[in-house]
């Protein structure tokens, strides 16, 4: 039996938007509605925004995200430089939240 990775990543991603962890590498903002989690060792990110979710590559030594890998939500349709923008702008607030102050680069 071969193992689709595609269909894997969407059954982790359901899993972690129904998840309720908390903790130093978890921000859950209710107030705009969306969730971020550091995933593994530090080498992926997880991007939550009302029922959509993505997973986006990270280096966490180097802060470190590539702009590539924000490129489709769950459901399969491509993330906008609009949203890709809003993202960006939520996961550098939350490097500095979060992250000791750290500031994350997009490349």
């Amino acid at each position: 039996m071969k193992i689709d990775r595609k269909e894997l990543e969407r059954q982790y991603i359901n899993d972690l938007k129904s998840e309720n962890a908390t903790g130093p590498r978890v921000e859950i903002n209710k107030e705009h509605g969306y969730k971020i989690r550091i995933l593994h060792r530090g080498d992926k990110l997880f991007y939550q925004e009302g029922d959509r979710a993505m997973i986006c590559d990270l280096d966490i030594d180097g802060c470190a995200i590539p702009v590539k890998s924000i490129k489709k939500w769950d459901d399969g349709t491509k993330i906008t430089e609009e949203e890709r923008d809003r993202i960006k702008e939520r996961i550098r607030l939350y490097f500095l939240k979060f992250q000791d102050g750290s500031h994350v680069t997009f490349f």
